[in-house]
C-alpha cells in the first residue's frame, strides 16, 4: 500500500537499503513474495529512528514509543500505535522537510543493521552474510527450534536495547556486547510463567536500563574554568595530551577525553586531558 503512494524517493531508499543486506537481515528469508514484508521492516526501523531523533525523551534511552509486554512466557516489544507509521509517510510526502528526515533516518536505520553486523561476525568466516544470517537466527531462536520464523517483534526488541550503541563501541566491544545480547534476549524469551507480571517487567527495564548504562557515551556535561585547564596543563609538564608537544594556556586548546565518549570513555574529571584544538579534531574518537 505504502508504495503506491509514498514518496518515490524514500520508497526508493528503502528499497536500496533492504537489498542491500537481503542475505541475511530479513523477516522473511529471500525468495518469491517475501520483498514487502522485509522492506516492510525497514520502513519500521526508519520511524523508530526518527521517532528516536526527533521526539523529546528528556534524555532517557529506553524508547517511550514503545511498548513492552507479557505473552504467556515470553517479553515482547511492539510499536504503541503502529498508524503512526503511515501516518509519518503521508506526512513526509507532502513536507519536504520531513521527508529529508525521514531519507535521513532511512540510512540511520542502514548504520544500526551494520553495527548489528559488526556484533554478530566475531571470527574470520568465508561467507560473512551466511554467517551474520545464521547468527541471527540463533540469537533469536533462544529454544533452539529446528525451523524457527523470525517476528518483527524481534527485530523491535533488537532495536529497542542496542539502538543507541555507538559504532566505535561495538568495534571495540563486539564480544561482550554479542554475550550481552544473548542474555537479555535469552531472558526475554523464558520467562518464569508464575511470576508477577509487573515484577516480570519490572525486571527486564532493570536488565536493559543496566546495559544502557554501561555501555552508553555519556554526555558532555563538564565546564571547566580557566583555572582548571590551567592546573590540567601544568599536571601535564605543559605537553599536549596528544601529540605531546609545548602546550600552554593561550594557545588554542580543547578539552580531550582520554578515551573518548564514542568508546564508553565518561565525562568525568579523570578521564579529562588538554590538547591542541588541531589535534583533539583531528584526533576524533580514535
Amino acid at each position: 500500500m505504502w508504495n503506491s503512494y509514498v514518496d518515490k524517493d524514500v520508497i526508493d531508499e528503502v528499497k536500496q537499503v533492504t537489498q542491500r543486506h537481503a542475505d541475511w537481515f530479513y523477516v522473511t528469508s529471500p525468495g518469491r513474495d517475501t520483498r514487502m514484508r522485509n522492506e516492510e521492516l525497514l520502513t519500521v526501523l526508519a520511524y523508530l529512528e526518527y521517532r528516536q531523533t526527533t521526539d523529546d525523551e528528556s534524555g532517557n534511552n529506553v524508547p517511550t514509543f514503545m511498548d513492552v509486554f507479557r505473552r504467556e512466557a515470553t517479553i515482547g516489544v511492539r510499536i504503541k500505535q503502529k498508524s503512526d507509521v503511515t501516518n509519518l509517510l503521508n506526512q513526509a510526502t507532502v513536507d519536504p522537510k520531513i521527508r529529508d528526515q525521514l531519507r535521513k533516518c532511512v540510512r540511520r536505520a542502514d548504520g544500526f543493521i551494520k553495527r548489528i553486523r559488526t556484533i554478530l561476525i566475531d571470527e574470520d568466516v568465508v561467507d560473512p552474510h551466511k554467517y551474520a544470517e545464521q547468527e541471527l537466527t540463533s540469537l533469536f531462536n533462544v529454544q533452539g527450534k529446528r525451523h524457527y520464523a523470525r517476528r518483527f517483534q524481534d527485530f523491535y526488541s533488537l532495536w529497542y536495547v542496542t539502538q543507541f550503541l555507538t559504532p566505535e563501541l561495538v568495534n571495540e566491544k563486539r564480544f561482550e556486547l554479542k554475550a550481552a545480547l544473548r542474555e537479555i534476549i535469552g531472558y526475554m524469551k523464558n520467562v518464569e510463567k508464575e511470576g508477577d507480571l509487573a515484577d516480570v517487567i519490572d525486571e527486564f527495564h532493570r536488565v536493559v536500563c543496566e546495559f544502557y548504562d554501561k555501555y552508553s557515551v555519556d554526555p558532555r556535561t563538564i565546564r571547566l574554568a580557566d583555572e582548571e585547564k590551567a592546573a590540567l596543563i601544568k599536571q601535564q609538564n605543559n605537553q599536549c595530551s596528544i601529540c605531546d608537544g609545548p602546550l600552554f594556556i593561550h594557545d588554542e586548546i580543547e578539552i580531550d577525553h582520554s578515551k573518548p565518549l564514542a568508546k564508553g570513555g565518561k565525562d568525568r574529571f579523570l578521564n579529562l586531558k588538554v590538547a591542541h584544538k588541531h589535534c583533539n579534531r583531528k584526533k576524533g574518537a580514535k
